[in-house]
């Protein structure tokens, strides 16, 4: 028969490192059956419950994420989802210890109407324009606003602009290839706002949104990462 915890009883098991012995926990959330899961990471624990967290940010995800008493890591999760982890966990057995890196988010919103295919001297964004140019043709671009946050891996980080871009993120870096996971709130007062969850490799840029702004035009949200 299934061990069943409530909420607030798994919170004090993951708080004091009191996991009972024997085969994993069995809990019920919902309508899907989700297993406790402990795993020695060695000097990375920190960074891989960041990458977790930021991961199973959502709904889409079933799945929790602690720090255990002596640096392990525990997941509250799906057989699926664990398979997962453990993928994730073992990859890190190569990765140098060493200070958790910091991660620099550029980002830009720019307006884009149909035209002659202008665009801003920005070869960074150069990508995320073709990729919008691909799909709706040649278009005139120029940049309404534009900032770029850094903060350290599994830290967040804001900015705002009484008339600008205002800003606030929570970033990522997975050891073990270098790839950035973000949760991203990004909009321009009075105009447009968005908050979305993004995965980037170093040096990538993506297109997170395209908003309409007036008779046509749209207001496109673009995003660099890089690793540092």
């Amino acid at each position: 028969m299934a061990r069943l915890f409530s909420s607030s009883a798994l919170l004090g098991l993951l708080l004091v490192g009191c996991i009972p012995a024997g085969p994993a926990p069995v809990v019920e959330v919902g309508s899907a059956p989700v297993v406790l899961r402990s795993y020695a990471v060695g000097s990375h624990g920190g960074q891989a419950v960041n990458v977790l967290q930021s991961a199973f940010r959502g709904d889409a995800v079933n799945a929790r994420v602690v720090a255990g008493p002596s640096g392990e890591v525990i997941v509250v999760a799906s057989e699926d989802v664990q398979v997962g982890v453990e993928q994730f966990l073992d990859g890190l057995d190569s990765v140098p210890s060493g200070a958790p890196p910091n991660v620099e988010l550029t980002y830009w919103v720019l307006s884009g109407r149909a035209g002659e295919g202008a665009r801003p001297a920005i070869p960074m964004i150069a990508p995320a324009l073709d990729a919008i140019e691909a799909r709706s043709g040649k278009m005139d671009f120029t940049v309404v606003s534009g900032t770029s946050l850094i903060s350290r891996s599994g830290d967040w980080a804001e900015s705002s602009a009484t008339h600008g871009l205002n800003v606030n993120q929570s970033a990522s870096v997975n050891p073990s290839d270098d790839s950035i996971v973000a949760k991203v709130t990004i909009g321009i007062p009075g105009k447009s706002r968005i908050e979305t969850q993004i995965a980037l490799k170093d040096a990538q840029v993506a297109v997170l949104a395209e908003v309409g702004a007036e008779a046509g035009s749209s207001f496109y949200y673009v995003i660099g990462g890089a690793v540092r």
